[in-house]
């Protein structure tokens, strides 16, 4: 059996490697920047953060060992270039649940950040986010609750990862990969859509914030910066993804192309756990030019509360 088009079977996990491990450093830095900063914090939100370092390390070790075993075991053996291997679908699994970790964590600190600012600011109805599209034919609006959609999509996207991992570790030639295509699409379209979703149901909810409690702008015009920035970068890979699949299926080109999203989610999850820091040093450096009760009050709701972290 004469060899593959390397480009496409190794060569893009090796440079999906490469990526991966200049966002691991970041990943580093940025953990051991919390466990530095906040000694005090939480119990669950160190054991978030461990878990998530620990099945990142997993994926990032799985990673490596497929690359190795592909480029310097088994090089110039056509069989086995053809086939999946046991780190593939441990690559899906493990990107699975980092997705719904983190996933996990955005929504409650949504749902935290919506309780709070309602309590302090927002009439005492309004207390839901929606997603409003309007038809500008019919000049007509259908308003769709965020409440209720978002918390369901992970669990969809979840049993895709686990089929789509499930048919990895059962159907291992290259050729198979065509009976991939719903599972894969469930997985990457509902990954993609619960990124944008929840990014754009935080930055409402910091638009609406930010012109009311213009003592925190500076805090919340960093989240705004930090949601878009994730939130867009997550979705941006996952789409890449998807087309990567579409267009050459029998290929690991969109292996490679997935390969740091996993450093991406949980990039997200200690930037939005760091972000307290320097929050707090804006609030407290300018404690008083908050002259009464109420805004002080305000002020610490924004420190702790209305960033969504306890």
């Amino acid at each position: 059996m004469s060899l593959p088009a390397l480009d496409t079977l190794t060569g893009c996990l090796l440079v999906g490697t490469w990526a991966s491990s200049l966002l691991y450093m970041f990943e580093i830095s940025q953990i051991w920047s919390y466990f530095q900063n906040f000694k005090q914090d939480d119990w669950k939100f160190k054991t978030l953060v461990t878990t998530a370092l620990v099945v990142d390390t997993l994926g990032m070790v799985g990673d490596y060992i497929c690359v190795y075993l592909y480029i310097i075991t088994h090089a110039g053996d056509a069989e086995y270039l053809f086939s999946m291997h046991w780190p593939m679908p441990l690559y899906v699994l493990d990107t699975g649940v980092l997705a719904v970790m983190v996933q996990a964590f955005l929504v409650f600190r949504y749902w935290c950040f919506q309780l709070i600012a309602s309590k302090f600011q927002y009439p005492k109805h309004a207390h839901h986010s929606f997603l409003v599209f309007r038809n500008n034919h019919l000049g007509m609006q259908s308003v769709v609750s965020a409440d209720c959609i978002i918390p369901k999509v992970p669990p969809v996207q979840f049993s895709g990862v686990l089929a789509g991992s499930l048919m990895a570790t059962l159907y291992t030639s290259l050729a198979d990969r065509l009976k991939f295509k719903i599972p894969i699409a469930l997985w990457l379209v509902t990954e993609l859509a619960v990124n944008a979703g929840i990014a754009s149901v935080l930055l409402w909810e910091f638009r609406k914030a930010r012109g009311i409690l213009t003592e925190t702008r500076r805090a919340l015009d960093r989240l705004t910066a930090i949601t878009i920035q994730s939130g867009a970068a997550a979705a941006m890979i996952a789409g890449a993804t998807l087309i990567a699949y579409y267009i050459k299926p029998e290929s690991n080109v969109a292996v490679g192309v997935s390969y740091p999203l996993r450093r991406v989610y949980v990039s997200t999850l200690l930037s939005n756990l760091n972000i307290r820091k320097s929050a707090k040093v804006f609030l407290y450096d300018n404690w008083h030019v908050f002259g009464s009760w109420d805004d002080r009050r305000r002020a610490r709701a924004a420190d702790i509360h209305l960033l969504g972290h306890r």
